[in-house]
């Protein structure tokens, strides 16, 4: 064989094998999420992309009114992920979309290796439950209620927070959220939510409860021993044990 032709098939091998390489090498370009860590939305984004094993990169940004209230700028590239003005937004090259719930229903479509929502029918109803009640329910209790008033005005907006709301919130309204959990955790036959499949039951639920841990306070957990149990397991053995 001549120098001609080997020269010749090695420079074939290499164009066939150039695809293939490059196929190799690629690796996703990481999605930009808008917001800061303590939010609950947006360690809800952060633990489903986690949960997938997409790369990402968080972007620190206020929600506008809070931006308004320390008479800060929201920066053009934020607005466009996120019309309202709240986090967290996702962007993905010139692809941009807001709201947690709908970030992760777009992970499901894009990235629907380790599906967050089970597939049999009454178990994925029983998610999207758990979902809406964390995203509305918890989310006016727990975060409206409770971390806003003792984590965020002291700590962004320097003022004092509301301490006759957070006792009766914590004493009325928090109790009934945490006696209905103590429930729900104690029927499940497994670790989690919908038994032992791990979901965006489990995630939309555990970020709030990761927000009473963040203020520190002060909960009789001996109330509610399957809660407690459950919660700590999430805490240490899921996704949520890096966020």
């Amino acid at each position: 064989m001549t120098k001609k032709v080997i020269k010749t098939l090695f420079t074939f091998l290499m164009i066939s094998a150039s695809p293939l390489l490059a196929k190799e090498v690629a690796k996703p370009t990481p999605s930009v999420v808008y917001g800061v860590k303590v939010s609950p939305y947006v360690r809800k984004v952060e633990a489903a992309l986690k949960y997938k094993n997409l790369p990402y990169e968080i972007k620190e940004v206020l929600p506008t009114k809070l931006s308004a209230a320390l008479k800060m700028d929201s920066s053009p590239d934020f607005l466009e992920a996120s019309p309202l003005g709240k986090i967290p937004a996702l962007r993905q090259g010139n692809f941009t979309v807001s709201d947690s719930a709908v970030i992760i229903a777009y992970l499901e479509k894009t990235a629907p290796q380790k599906s967050l929502y089970p597939k049999e029918a009454k178990k994925y109803a029983k998610a999207l439950w758990f979902e809406k009640y964390a995203d509305t329910t918890m989310s006016e209790v727990i975060h409206q209620k409770i971390f806003v008033e003792l984590f965020v005005k002291p700590n962004v907006l320097k003022v004092a927070p509301d301490q006759v709301l957070v006792d009766s919130t914590v004493a009325n309204e928090l109790s009934e959220v945490l006696h209905y959990l103590e429930k729900e955790v104690s029927k499940s036959k497994g670790k989690f939510l919908i038994d032992n499949e791990f979901s965006i039951a489990d995630i939309a639920v555990a970020t709030h409860l990761k927000s009473l841990d963040l203020v520190k306070l002060q909960i009789d957990w001996k109330k509610y021993p399957a809660l407690f149990a459950y919660k700590n397991r999430i805490f240490t053995e899921t996704v949520f044990k890096d966020l």
